[in-house]
């Protein structure tokens, strides 16, 4: 009610009997004159009809009645009277209801209404009536007489108590009586009169609003009635069916919930325990009841939190029993474990042992040298003693040092010892002597030295194989370059005809095939020896700010198709003012004639290689490499970087080449800290894209936007 709440319809002023009047008018009970005065002084102003919350029944002075049954009879039924319940003793003693009605000559002209309100076994008044049973039949109350909604409901519903008491309009009797008040605070409304003077004691509790005059209850009746908010109670049944649906959804075992789920849905059903009621009472005159679903919940969560007690207790007990256990499983993994272990206590006093040890250190047994000196039953053996804080002078390698792994030469074998230490914390090992224990492993490590010493033999033998190819390959280079730059010379010659005309074509057009091939073969060669020339490591970039349309132009004449190839175009689109880049020129121009002879090689007569240069976040440089030729199936891209492979490797493939290319383009990217990015489909086109991470420099240049050849 404090939350939902909502203003009065301004359809009625209660005129209050309140302390001040009682106070001016100084007297009590009041001369019903001048309840006659006072509905006089309303009719003028306007007022609808005019009921009363004060007693009428009993006689008072005849002539200040007479006054009032003159006033009320004068008006058009627009008087209500009070007509209430109240107990009377029979005559054989018994208790009995009797209705009390005003006195006889004030009800000719009026309308009656009772006024009973019944509170709960709390004592908190919530409940109103549209009627109450009484020995003429059924008796509307004041709200449904005021309201027009006599004998349209019948029976009782819940206050509306969210309806703010202090925006119905209320005025003083006194005022009233004395005609001191606004005309336009009555005109057109119903007006109700009753006692707020706390003298008068006609009080009750109520929910939201604490203690209210009687009158003012009558009048949230009335405003329940009016505005469609006299509430509606669901029946106990829906309520604990809803109940129930909430104990369904939270009645699990926890074993299968986490903690946080729980909490999640025990803070869902609270929130629409809550929040639920809220809504419906808001938008449909209904009063939901919590306490059921409340209680569901929280029977839920006590049942929960002593299921997870007892899973908790269930585990402890099967903790115990793994951890027993596991310390019979150590114990027998030690007695029988491959590696020798020794545990000393600071002073090298030995505190456990098991047999493999004795074995590996030629002892006859160990098991019962418990409590001797490990260096005392094996001289040679090395012990590592901590150094202590509390012992500067002391000698010994210190805490932080540890573990130690070395080997042990005893006889024809070699032991791997690693020592290690720790505290004693556990009370049940806290009197070892220094406070401290240390554990010795040793492994029989023979066999695995040589096969160490043997790998390593065979290492040194391919690295010096490996340094032979290169050797050779490099002492290879000029035995080959040269023949071939005298083939290409000489072949060049004789296609260009230097000496004279040779006489017949198909010379010139074989030594044309021996100068492509010279070339070609050249080409093969020097991609071989720049593969071995990177993997060698002797290769570094030299960075440096280039214009990178020069960088493009530089590759384009080096790649040689590009050049001379008029069949296809060659699109280069730079945006306007795109800054230098920082890399190696020679190694860049490479990786451009590389794409770009890949472009030429794989797209069709007639088609179109586009350069494409655009600034990315932090400075980044995006060079993109397109043609609209044949494509590679996609299962193909991720291996296209590897050495020498190639998407056809069929010898009658229509496209030459090494599979070198975007290789060494990798190579050469990797020496900037760039990456490539390859896109195709089969039938539309290639694409590589070469991502240069911050190498754009500052401040721009002014460069033409694009370049069509």
């Amino acid at each position: 009610f404090e939350i939902v709440t909502r203003q009065a319809s301004q359809t009625l002023a209660v005129v209050e009997i309140d302390s001040a009047s009682l106070h001016e008018l100084d007297t009590w009970p009041w001369p019903r004159g001048y309840y006659a005065q006072a509905i006089e002084n309303l009719r003028r102003a306007g007022a609808r009809t005019i009921g009363f919350d004060v007693d009428m029944s009993a006689r008072a002075d005849p002539t200040e009645d007479a006054k009032l049954a003159a006033t009320i009879a004068a008006g058009d039924h627009d008087v209500v009277l009070p007509v209430f319940m109240q107990p009377q003793r029979r005559a054989d003693g018994t208790q009995a209801l009797a209705e009390i009605q005003p006195e006889d000559r004030l009800r000719a002209g009026a309308l009656l209404a009772s006024i009973n309100m019944v509170a709960g076994d709390d004592g908190i008044l919530r409940r109103g009536y549209y009627d109450f049973p009484s020995a003429e039949g059924v008796r509307p109350s004041m709200a449904a007489v005021l309201s027009g909604k006599a004998y349209v409901h019948s029976g009782a519903f819940d206050i509306d108590f969210g309806i703010t008491r202090a925006s119905i309009p209320h005025l003083s009797f006194a005022d009233v009586l004395a005609n001191k008040f606004d005309p336009n605070g009555v005109r057109g409304r119903n007006v109700l009169i009753g006692a707020t003077a706390l003298e008068l004691g006609d009080e009750y509790a109520v929910p939201a609003h604490g203690i209210v005059p009687g009158v003012y209850l009558h009048a949230l009746s009335y405003e329940s009635i009016l505005q469609g908010r006299a509430l509606i109670r669901p029946s106990l049944l829906l309520i604990l069916l809803m109940a129930s649906i909430a104990v369904f959804a939270l009645d699990r075992d926890l074993e299968s919930w986490s903690w946080m789920s729980l909490v999640a849905r025990h803070s869902a059903v609270l929130a629409i325990s809550v929040g639920a009621p809220l809504i419906v009472q808001r938008v449909w005159p209904v009063s939901l009841d919590t306490s059921p679903l409340l209680l569901a919940q929280f029977l839920c969560l006590g049942r929960s939190l002593i299921g997870e007690l007892e899973r908790r207790a269930r585990e402890i007990l099967r903790q115990r029993f793994f951890n027993a256990q596991q310390q019979a499983l150590i114990a027998l993994a030690f007695k029988d474990n491959s590696d020798g272990i020794i545990v000393t206590d600071a002073a090298g006093c030995i505190r456990l042992c098991n047999e493999r040890a004795a074995i590996l250190l030629g002892v006859k047994s160990l098991s019962g040298a418990v409590g001797s000196s490990l260096a005392e039953l094996v001289p040679d053996f090395a012990t590592y003693p901590i150094e202590y804080p509390k012992s500067p002078g002391g000698k010994g390698v210190p805490a932080d040092c540890f573990p130690i792994v070395t080997d042990y030469a005893h006889g024809d074998q070699t032991l791997e010892i690693t020592a290690d230490w720790t505290l004693c914390e556990d009370p049940l090992v806290r009197d070892v002597q220094g406070g401290h224990i240390f554990v010795y492993t040793l492994r029989d490590a023979t066999a695995r030295k040589r096969i160490e010493a043997a790998e390593r033999e065979l290492r040194d033998r391919l690295v010096a194989a490996s340094e032979a190819k290169n050797l050779f390959i490099h002492n290879m280079s000029h035995e080959l370059r040269t023949p071939l730059n005298a083939v290409i010379g000489f072949s060049e010659m004789i296609s260009s005809e230097v000496a004279g005309p040779i006489g017949n074509e198909v010379y010139a057009d074989y030594a044309r095939y021996i100068h492509e091939g010279g070339k070609n073969l050249l080409n093969v060669i020097n991609d071989v020896l720049e593969v071995t020339r990177l993997e060698s490591g002797k290769a570094q970039p030299n960075k440096e700010s280039v214009d990178l349309r020069q960088l493009i132009e530089r590759a384009r004449v080096n790649s040689g198709t590009a050049a001379s190839d008029t069949t296809r175009s060659f699109v280069v689109n730079i945006p306007e003012g795109f800054p230098p880049i920082v890399v190696d020129p020679s190694f860049f121009v490479q990786v451009l004639k590389h794409l770009f002879s890949n472009a030429y090689k794989f797209s069709l007569v007639g088609g179109r290689v586009d350069v494409i240069a655009s600034l990315g976040t932090d400075r980044d440089v995006i060079i993109e490499v397109g043609d609209n030729g044949v494509g590679v199936d996609k299962d193909h891209l991720r291996n296209l970087t590897e050495a020498f492979y190639q998407a056809d490797p069929s010898l009658s493939r229509k496209h030459e080449g090494t599979g070198l290319g975007l290789y060494l383009v990798t190579k050469y990217l990797t020496m900037h800290d760039a990456r490539l990015e390859l896109e195709s489909e089969v039938g539309k086109g290639f694409v590589a894209r070469i991502v240069l991470p911050n190498v754009a420099s500052s401040p721009p240049m002014s460069l033409p936007q694009s370049a069509v050849s």
